[in-house]
């Protein structure tokens, strides 16, 4: 239906944000879904480049960017005579993009100079109204960014109501919406359209805490159902429209992270790598899709392609920082589990001198580079960072002054935010060592980096005041600790205490779950590896883990529950 802004939209997506604007400028004043298309890329092109810097003046300038658009939006739902000229004009412009100009295949739908003007102008009108909320979405996010929350909560509202309006009458109370003879024939790319928004409520709800859920619902009439939201989501993939690359990447992170409505961690996977060549083909240079990507060769072990891809990605996006260290940061687990400390450092490096702009980069990029500076002993250079970390966080970001944060309220919270990221990697390094069997290159590994780095922790916890200490840093370290004398083969009822004490104090906080999972499999293995083990004993601790529903434990734990449930029933046979 509109294959000129579709194909501006696909070059956004393979990164080329530039060459998109350039596309839409010309017709950002006589077509809705170019404004639209427009005014979103000036939004993302602002919010990459302005992270934490002058938070309220990008707002203001993103929200008079929306209102314009959201004017000319409107005024073409009231008329007729705009809507069809509006039609005409995409027509000519979709006659620009012939096949060979795009990438990716044809999306599905009638072309638009078949459809009579009665059509046109019906079409057009329900995809002016769909866009009017787009930019209600978009409103709302930025009203977060402000923490203007009730407005924020308003909109979001405002937009799922004509979200829903417009699902009813193209779903279910019209039954011609496929007859392209009848007046009330409904184009692809608009169901599509009204489906990605009917789906991003649904699924974005059913990922809000039980305990607000029924508020929330109550409040606004907006229901949660991910299944739903899912099975929706994997048509608009299938239509390939304006939208599609949009739901490839919701869908690609529900296929990877979540385990609802899957029979099988591997069944999720094999689901997922049908799509991936296709997604990685259309997208060859697209950050999101490449990163996606690297995550699901990293659960399938593929460490070396994994590392490929999130290099790619990484040189791919020299302009948009402010993801490279986040996506880069999930892989140095890769690196560490080998000993390739330097690589990574060298980077991260990179993205911290060339992110000059973006506050947020500059930071996260920042504390990476110090968790594996430490972990290489080089503990000057590291310090030398967060000093600097520390000056650009009075200087650079105003926000802070609102706040009153002092300078040693600063160091410290951003010595506690390294030490979280530290213990998270040390984590995921002890799970791939110790899997694999590698047990000579893990200990050697603890030796030389983790059993200083973790001193040096205990330190600084031990100066630091707690209530300025982040608590998912502290119920982390305690059991990193544990593990590491777990596999060093430390005295077991001080590990078994340890363990313990994560469990009782993770199991009380949503977010902290995690954690208690991790702990109950240390526990079963501990005890299923002690001279007078008790199998009923470890079965308890691994039916305490799956009840743990929060997180995807089959996902995280399936190399260990695999290999627990064999030694188990090889146990009870003998």
């Amino acid at each position: 239906m509109h294959r000129y802004t579709e194909q501006a939209n696909f070059l956004a997506w393979d990164n080329n944000i530039d060459g998109a604007i350039k596309m839409l400028e010309p017709y950002s004043d006589k077509v809705p879904n170019a404004a639209v298309e427009l005014c979103l890329m000036n939004m993302t092109k602002s919010i990459m480049k302005s992270v934490g810097n002058s938070g309220d003046k990008n707002s203001d300038e993103m929200l008079e960017q929306i209102s314009r658009a959201e004017v000319f939006v409107d005024q073409s739902i009231n008329s007729d005579s705009l809507l069809l000229e509006q039609a005409k004009t995409t027509i000519e412009m979709n006659k620009k993009i012939s096949e060979g100009d795009c990438h990716r295949k044809p999306p599905l739908g009638v072309q638009l100079d078949s459809l009579t003007d009665v059509q046109l102008i019906n079409n057009f009108r329900k995809n002016s109204q769909m866009l009017y909320s787009e930019l209600t979405v978009m409103r709302a996010l930025v009203q977060i960014q402000s923490a203007a929350y009730i407005r924020c909560c308003y909109n979001i509202r405002s937009a799922w109501k004509t979200y829903d309006t417009l699902y009813n009458d193209i779903f279910v109370n019209n039954e011609h919406r496929d007859d392209i003879t009848h007046d009330n024939f409904i184009h692809q790319d608009v169901q599509a359209g009204v489906k990605c928004g009917q789906a991003l409520f649904y699924y974005g709800m059913s990922m809000i805490p039980n305990s607000v859920q029924w508020v929330l619902s109550y409040l606004s009439g907006m229901t949660a159902d991910r299944k739903k939201g899912v099975e929706l989501l994997e048509e608009v993939v299938e239509q390939r429209g304006r939208l599609s690359p949009f739901a490839a990447v919701l869908l690609s992170m529900h296929c990877i992270m979540m385990s609802t409505g899957f029979k099988t961690r591997q069944h999720k996977l094999d689901k997922y790598k049908n799509k991936l060549h296709d997604t990685i083909s259309e997208f060859p240079n697209g950050t999101g899709f490449l990163f996606i990507a690297s995550q699901y060769l990293r659960k399938v072990g593929d460490m070396d392609q994994s590392i490929a891809l999130c290099e790619k990605a990484i040189r791919s996006s020299e302009d948009r920082l402010d993801f490279t260290p986040r996506g880069l940061s999930t892989d140095l687990a890769i690196y560490v589990t080998r000993g390739q400390f330097e690589e990574p450092c060298r980077l991260l490096h990179d993205a911290v001198i060339k992110d000059t702009t973006t506050f947020g980069g500059k930071s996260f990029a920042a504390l990476t580079l110090a968790t594996c500076l430490s972990m290489l002993g080089r503990m000057d250079e590291r310090n030398e960072l967060l000093d600097k970390l520390q000056d650009h966080f009075n200087k650079q970001n105003p926000r802070w002054e609102k706040y009153m944060m002092s300078k040693e309220q600063v160091i410290k919270m951003v010595r506690s935010r390294e030490a979280e990221t530290t213990l998270v990697l040390l984590l995921s390094t002890f799970e791939r060592l110790y899997l694999k069997d590698r047990l000579t290159e893990f200990k050697s590994t603890a030796n030389l980096h983790i059993r200083p780095l973790l001193r040096s922790l205990r330190a600084s916890y031990n100066k630091m005041d707690k209530k300025d200490c982040m608590f998912e840093s502290r119920v982390a370290f305690v059991l990193a600790e544990a593990v590491l004398m777990a596999r060093m083969g430390d005295d077991m009822k001080i590990v078994k205490d340890k363990l313990n004490k994560v469990v009782a104090v993770a199991e009380k906080l949503h977010h902290e779950k995690q954690w208690a999972v991790y702990a109950f499999f240390e526990l079963a293995e501990i005890e299923f590896n002690s001279e007078n083990r008790d199998l009923k004993k470890v079965e308890d601790y691994m039916q305490c883990c799956m009840a743990i529903k929060e997180y995807s434990v089959e996902d995280l734990y399936a190399p260990r529950i695999k290999c627990a449930n064999r030694q188990l029933e090889k146990a009870r046979s003998t």
